[in-house]
């Protein structure tokens, strides 16, 4: 997948955007407002963290209620045709993939680039593994609170690595790391080893 386009919008409230379309997908990350989205005539209401999703060549325009934020992806890939159109409430893990990608837009690092194609892909293919079954429904655990509950799952048992528990939890193994430091104020592996330590001290005792 190929991320062709990346745009920040804050836009005044009571404000209704034209009618457009795009030779490529465009996903767009609400925040802050609520309104609807006319998509080519079939018009769907979105609140604060919802995503709305727009195949190529397909006519739409929107309505914000009070001054909002929009972050727009436009992406290319063959994958993605197996998308659904219209607006849904972003999972957690979309909304953190999301606040990675703006991370890495604002950085502008000599390697950003590359990661903002990355997570934009990430970001796609968790909403094609939500819309298929294959990841946590919207409202479940976060990424890293998962993998905390799969660690500490395991402590007596078979060996858990990062490759599985980044697979497990639907994530790359640097963004589990970020984001479990960041939740927790530690590595997952160095979390899961002091966890088999305490283990130990308490089977000794």
């Amino acid at each position: 997948m190929e991320l062709t386009s990346y745009f920040d919008q804050k836009l005044p409230p009571a404000t209704t955007c034209a009618r457009h379309s795009h030779p490529c997908w465009e996903l767009v990350l609400m925040t802050g407002s609520e309104g609807w989205v006319d998509f080519n005539g079939r018009r769907e209401s979105y609140g604060d963290g919802f995503i709305s999703i727009h195949p190529p060549g397909e006519a739409h325009y929107c309505y914000y209620r009070s001054a909002a934020r929009h972050v727009c992806l436009g992406l290319r890939g063959h994958e993605l045709a197996g998308l659904r159109g219209g607006c849904r409430r972003a999972s957690p893990a979309l909304i953190r993939l999301a606040e990675l990608l703006d991370g890495e837009a604002r950085r502008q690092g000599p390697y950003s680039r590359l990661m903002m194609n990355h997570l934009a892909s990430l970001i796609a293919l968790t909403l094609l593994q939500e819309e298929t079954g294959a990841a946590p429904p919207v409202g479940e655990a976060s990424p890293a609170q998962e993998a905390k509950r799969l660690m500490d799952s395991r402590l007596g048992g078979e060996e858990l690595s990062l490759d599985e528990l980044s697979r497990k939890v639907f994530l790359d193994k640097e963004q589990l790391r970020y984001l479990f430091k960041k939740e927790y104020g530690i590595a997952p592996m160095r979390y899961l080893i002091q966890k088999k330590i305490d283990y130990a001290k308490v089977l000794l005792a």
